[in-house]
């Protein structure tokens, strides 16, 4: 059997998850989510005008900030491989992976865009603001966590309730427009899919041995690809 270095396995598997991120039912969901943020852009005056006038999370949205960071993401990543390698925990260990191959296709789609489009942030202190990066950091981990742990809802909920938290607290730092988030939240959870499920799908490839119960015993040998 030919082995290939550990690099090589990880720049192949970011090359199928950036490509699977942005072709087929992928490209569909993010299509269906540009179309929702060009809806939510007939109200980002509207939802803007309400936060800064009203605060609704009462001045939670530093905490967001935090949350919704990239370092926040890198030390969640980091988090994982340790509890892997010193727990001896293969699930966490590829936890791990797909998460920091994520991480980095995320980083990629979302600064280019930023950096293209170059909207103004509703402050007007910068022209960055579409997508929330904060959003698809938080949706993209949330995502892949949920993904990797076959979308138990005890890990599930309470992610999905904290990238929310991020994005609403977008809005009330007047740092980004309801449609960044919309497009930011979305980006995030696509990437997040085509990750973790190439990342799956990958480890089910190979040649499996398992016994085999009933009249007749013996052992199955199964290949996957």
């Amino acid at each position: 059997m030919v082995r290939t270095s550990p690099i090589k396995d990880f720049a192949n598997q970011l090359w199928e998850s950036t490509r699977d991120s942005f072709s087929g039912n992928y490209l569909l969901a993010l299509g269906v989510g540009a179309g929702a943020s060009m809806l939510a852009h007939t109200q980002d005056e509207a939802v803007q005008r309400y936060c800064q006038q009203n605060h609704p999370l009462k001045g939670g949205e530093r905490y967001g900030d935090v949350l919704g960071q990239g370092y926040t993401h890198v030390a969640i990543d980091l988090g994982f491989y340790c509890w892997g390698k010193l727990g001896n925990n293969e699930r966490a260990l590829r936890v791990s992976n797909a998460l920091m191959k994520g991480l980095i296709i995320n980083a990629l789609a979302t600064q280019g865009l930023k950096y293209t489009i170059r909207r103004k942030r509703p402050a007007g202190d910068a022209r960055n603001s579409f997508p929330s990066g904060h959003t698809s950091n938080a949706f993209l981990t949330a995502t892949i966590i949920s993904g990797m742990y076959d979308w138990n809802w005890k890990v599930t909920i309470p992610l999905y309730l904290t990238a929310s938290f991020v994005g609403a607290s977008r809005l009330e730092r007047d740092a980004h427009w309801l449609s960044d988030v919309t497009f930011g939240a979305v980006l995030g959870t696509v990437i997040g899919l085509a990750t973790s499920n190439n990342h799956k799908r990958e480890n089910t490839r190979g040649l499996q041995v398992a016994p085999m119960v009933g009249a007749d015993k013996g052992i199955i040998l199964l290949f996957r690809w």
